[in-house]
């Protein structure tokens, strides 16, 4: 992973002249975020936060059973959400990881352009 990570970055900002990478890995991905942290990445997080219901729903909506296969069993879709929101805390709590920059929207009531709009404003300002 390290050696894969160090030939990205090298292509990235030798051979596309680029400025940034953005890159990301599961918070659970101790081993992943070792080889980040060993490169003094900036690290910025954004957390989605959305009812349970509105997720429901939106798992139902065309766009999605069209593009993520996953979906289309509804049923077993919806209870694997039920059961991963009793099982799991999807997201972090207020002050647990001071260290990082965690940028956190509530998004039930939002549209994914909005989301979307509000990600690269916040983004704009660091």
């Amino acid at each position: 992973m390290t050696e894969a990570l160090g030939g990205i970055l090298k292509f990235g900002f030798e051979e596309l002249s680029a400025t940034q990478i953005e890159a990301c890995h599961s918070l659970w991905n101790r081993g992943s975020e070792k080889v980040f942290r060993n490169r003094n990445p900036k690290v910025s997080i954004v957390e989605l936060d959305c009812e349970q219901s509105e997720r429901l729903k939106r798992n139902r909506t065309e766009n999605r059973l069209k593009h993520k296969p996953s979906k289309r069993d509804v049923e077993f879709s919806d209870n694997l959400l039920r059961n991963e929101d009793k099982t799991y805390r999807m997201n972090s709590v207020e002050g647990e990881y001071p260290e990082m920059n965690i940028f956190r929207i509530e998004n039930t009531n939002k549209t994914a352009i909005e989301v979307a709009e509000n990600i690269v404003n916040h983004f704009k300002q660091l």
